[in-house]
């Protein structure tokens, strides 16, 4: 789009069957990412919002069920190796129909360096339960991620 703003569309289509059921299942997905990263500053700052939608549709027997979900989220640069960001989740569970869960998650991640990176993030969900209510859960998370390996541009 520019030289600072990046925009990318994905579809994503799977089908499949069970004879021994008669399920057929297709599931349909779109997703996309918007980037921005300034040329003069791209070490220090960068903002990228991204999301991605489902629709899962069942037929059983000729009866047709369709759940549906999603998130978005936001991350934005904070300093060289700082990012804050948040998603949000939507989901129809299979389990439970014509109910949804959802999420809400900020995190912060910090790169130690190009390799390993830690993020805390903070998860405040509520699920839906068979037969009515909800469960509302809090909980916050540490992860460690690191690469080990050729860069994707070398060549060995």
């Amino acid at each position: 789009m520019s030289p600072a703003v990046f925009f990318q569309l994905g579809g994503t289509l799977l089908g499949g069957s069970n004879p021994d059921s008669s399920l057929t299942s297709t599931v349909f997905g779109g997703d996309f990412r918007l980037s921005w990263r300034p040329p003069a500053r791209a070490l220090y700052r960068s903002f990228t919002l991204r999301g991605e939608g489902y629709v899962n549709r069942r037929t059983t027997g000729g009866a047709v069920e369709q759940f549906t979900g999603g998130y978005i989220g936001a991350q934005y640069q904070l300093t060289r190796r700082l990012f804050g960001g948040a998603r949000f989740d939507w989901v129809e569970p299979l389990a439970v129909p014509d109910r949804h869960a959802w999420a809400i998650v900020p995190a912060l991640t910090w790169w130690q360096s190009e390799w390993v990176y830690f993020r805390l993030e903070w998860q405040h969900q509520r699920d839906p339960v068979a037969g009515g209510g909800t469960i509302t859960g809090n909980r916050i998370l540490l992860q460690t991620v690191w690469a080990i390996g050729p860069h994707k541009h070398e060549t060995y």
